[in-house]
Order: C-alpha cells, then structure tokens, then sequence
C-alpha cells in the first residue's frame, strides 16, 4: 500500500466555528514549544507526534515559519525540525536567532589566516559577493511530483531533478509530506543516471538524474493516483 488509511471514512466537509485549526497542535507561539515535552503532551500523557506532521510558528519574529518533523524519536532536538523554505548552509554554519555559528573544523567556507584574520573562500558556488556584501548563494528550489506506480525495489519514479544542487546543499525527498532517507541503494530511494544500476552521491546528483524507489525497503510501493513527492534542495536559479 502508499498510505496509512484513515479508520473513519467521511464524506462531508467541516464548517469550523472558531478562529483554530481543528488539530490544536498545528500552531505554536514560539520555536521552543516545538521541542518542550508538556507543549505535546495529551491528557493521557502521550505526545502522538509523527514524521511529516507540520506546524506553524507564528509568534517568534524571525523563528516564525512552518517546520515539519523529520525524526519522531529525537522532537526534542530542534534539528528533527526542517523549517521549509529555510536556507541551507555549509555544514560548519548554522544560524538561530539571527545570529550566524561558525565551526572552522568543518566545511563552512571560512578559515583562519596566519595574521589572525577571519578569511572567507569565494568561490562563488557556496559563498560569494553581490553589491560589496559577503553572501550564501543559491536559491530554494521545490519541485512538487505526481510519483509513477512502483513495485518493489530499484524502481524508476519517472521523477527527474530539476537543477543541479549547489555543493553546500543537501537534496530532500518528501511523500505525502513524510520525509524519506535519501541515499544508495539500501536506502528508500536513490538518484541514478544510469537506469538505476548505481546510485549517485549527494555530490554526484546532477540536473536530469532520475530518482528510484524502493518499495521492499519503505515497505509500501508508490501510487501516481495517491502519492505526491517534494523535492526541496538549493540550486543556483
């Protein structure tokens, strides 16, 4: 199967009398309540959070966005949150609170000279210059799919990438709105070139490589009547 079905089947729409979402935990206040245990917790002190489940921080200046949950075990790790349409940086930046994390241990870009200085590698593929400002390039990049009916493994989605994600990015695969592992060909679904013999490298995807799906590993296979897939990934577009 693709899905989970619902156990209530219903055959009508809700007129909804009150300015909230139908599922209180939709909205939050501030990014903090997203990995606070009491903000989830039900009255039978369970939280019932689940991959894929999205909610929108609405009261937390720049924090505001809408995150989905990406490791249900791990929610109270603020990176189990994915904010879309976030930017993504080298894997030595991070950025919270308006407030830019170098590591220089890792590839941010940016090392330290012999005279002290701080020194920023331009090259104009992770970083670069615009208008005398020092800035992380590329551009969010969606692709909304309707997947091909699959069965089994190392099956062809009849899904192709768009662009060619810059260096810095890593390529994210949403179903239905549940991110999935992206990697070789042991995990759920990979990109090839080559008719899916082999599966490429976050390095090695390029624009025009074909993504497979395994349907024995996820297990369920891919409907094009019921699933939808996401592609989000950063691209210089």
């Amino acid at each position: 199967m693709s899905r989970n079905n619902g156990l209530i089947p219903i055959s009508a729409n809700f007129e909804t009398r009150i300015a909230a979402p139908l599922d209180a935990r939709l909205v939050s206040n501030t990014i903090n309540d997203l990995t606070n245990e009491s903000y989830w917790l039900s009255g039978d002190s369970n939280t019932y959070l689940y991959n894929g489940i999205a909610v929108a921080v609405w009261n937390d200046g720049d924090n505001n966005g809408v995150y989905i949950l990406t490791d249900e075990s791990n929610y109270q790790d603020i990176n189990s949150w994915l904010k879309i349409g976030s930017p993504e940086y080298g894997s030595g930046l991070t950025f919270s609170d308006n407030t830019l994390s170098i590591s220089l241990t890792q590839s941010s870009g940016l090392t330290f000279s012999t005279s002290g200085e701080l020194v920023a590698n331009v090259d104009n593929n992770t970083i670069g210059v615009s208008n005398g400002e020092l800035k992380v390039l590329g551009n969010s990049v969606y692709q909304y799919i309707t997947a091909s009916t699959t069965t089994g493994n190392y099956q062809s989605t009849g899904i192709t990438i768009g662009h060619t994600p810059l260096n810095h990015s890593s390529v994210k695969v949403f179903i239905n709105g549940q991110i999935i592992l992206l990697g070789d060909k042991t995990a759920d679904c990979y990109f090839s070139s080559d008719g899916g013999v082999t599966a490429k490298s976050y390095s090695e995807i390029t624009s025009g490589d074909e993504l497979y799906f395994n349907g024995q590993i996820v297990g369920w296979d891919l409907s094009e009547q019921t699933d939808r897939i996401i592609l989000i990934y950063e691209a210089d577009v």
